[in-house]
């Protein structure tokens, strides 16, 4: 199966979509359609017993993320910090026919900078590392749960070079939020991370960067157009489907290799094991482990599990612990603590955030981030491999 990964959130989108299903970036394809696409192991292979949670797949309310213009996946209030993360749908927004290609605007810096051994990029006098580029590939790696492509491929040098022009973008958003005096405490990064139910934390690092984008995007915009109550009321009543939630369900499990492994962790559950300290020990999913099986919510219906970890979850009543249940990953032992029926979200819980989505601001924030890359067109200097393809921004 042929697919794209999203550089932003690591979301695979068919071939032919032009905006990521995740988080409603613009997939970065050139201007001809070009770009290689990226051949997943779905084909192979089921999918990890690893959910990505509604809160980190789509930071949208409702669960019919198309419904959305593109541009409100980025609207500040609406961006929820977790694996993946995202930073921008304006990062890698429509190519722009207008903008001087990478080669035009840092010719005439190469006489004058030199880029260090080791750097990925130069801007204005920051250095991008290769270890930062590392770090943020295995952030991704991590998000894409076991589909990056093979290191080496095309595929992967295709990512990756995707991936530096994030960071010096990511880099543009942090000398512009510092010229406007906007900062990012460590309370708020704590607050995010205490926050954060999906099985896969996101780092400090990449949770002060989305704040960061956040409070940035909500300054620039704060004098974009607006709409009234009466106004936002009225899409909530025409549009229900965007706003009906269906059943979900907390689930826990603890895995492990072998039949009998599972059967001696189910023996001591029956005994009055507790559960989440019992997955701490024996558990062998990194991704919830630490936080005792701990996998959040997910649909009861299609909830990307593998088939057998689905069948066995939505037979199970809250608080009730399943028999071994084995699947291409190993035996699992699943709890489920909780279901929430489904429903329409109410108006009240939804209403700031959609507000906010309908706000006419995704054009304004546009607009001025093209002014800031005009602004630091001749200070970035990329490494070789690493430049971007002509005609595409940066």
């Amino acid at each position: 199966m042929n697919r794209f990964f999203c550089s932003a959130c690591g979301e695979a989108n068919d071939t032919e979509a032009k905006f990521c299903q995740g988080c409603g970036a613009a997939l970065g394809k050139s201007p001809d359609s070009s770009a290689q696409p990226v051949t997943t192991s779905a084909d192979t292979a089921a999918p990890p017993p690893v959910h990505k949670s509604p809160q980190t797949a789509t930071p949208l309310v409702g669960n019919k993320r198309k419904q959305f213009p593109v541009w409100f996946a980025v609207a500040p209030v609406l961006l929820v910090v977790a694996i993946a993360s995202s930073a921008s749908y304006f990062l890698f927004g429509p190519p722009s026919q207008d903008q001087p290609s990478s080669e035009q605007t840092n010719a005439s810096n190469q006489a004058s900078q030199t880029l260090p051994a080791g750097a990925v990029a130069i801007v204005d006098g920051k250095v991008i590392s290769r270890e930062d580029l590392n770090r943020a590939m295995e952030e991704l790696k991590t998000r894409l749960e076991g589909n990056m492509p093979a290191n080496g491929s095309r595929e992967y040098v295709d990512l990756k070079k995707q991936t530096a022009q994030t960071l010096v973008e990511e880099e543009l958003i942090s000398f512009a939020a510092e010229k406007m005096n906007i900062t990012v405490t460590d309370e708020e990064i704590n607050s995010q991370l205490q926050k954060n139910t999906s099985s896969v934390s996101p780092s400090k690092v990449q949770i002060r960067k989305d704040l960061l984008f956040q409070k940035t995007y909500a300054e620039v915009t704060k004098d974009a157009a607006s709409v009234t109550d009466e106004q936002v009321l009225n899409y909530y009543n025409d549009n229900p489907e965007v706003f009906n939630q269906p059943e979900t369900r907390r689930v826990r499990h603890i895995m492990v290799a072998d039949e009998a492994t599972a059967k001696t962790v189910k023996a001591r559950l029956n005994a009055g094991a507790d559960f989440s300290a019992l997955a701490k020990q024996v558990s062998t999913d990194p991704g919830s482990k630490d936080k005792g099986g701990d996998l959040g919510d997910f649909p009861t219906e299609n909830s990307g599990m593998v088939p057998e970890f689905e069948n066995a979850a939505k037979t199970l009543g809250a608080g009730q612990t399943s028999e071994p249940v084995k699947s291409s990953y190993g035996y699992h032992i699943i709890r489920v603590d909780s279901i929430t029926p489904p429903g329409m979200q109410p108006f009240e819980e939804v209403k700031d955030q959609l507000k906010q989505g309908l706000m006419d601001s995704g054009q304004h924030f546009e607009a001025w981030f093209d002014e800031i890359k005009r602004q630091y067109a001749d200070k970035i200097i990329y490494a070789e491999e690493y430049k971007p393809t002509p005609g595409l921004t940066p």
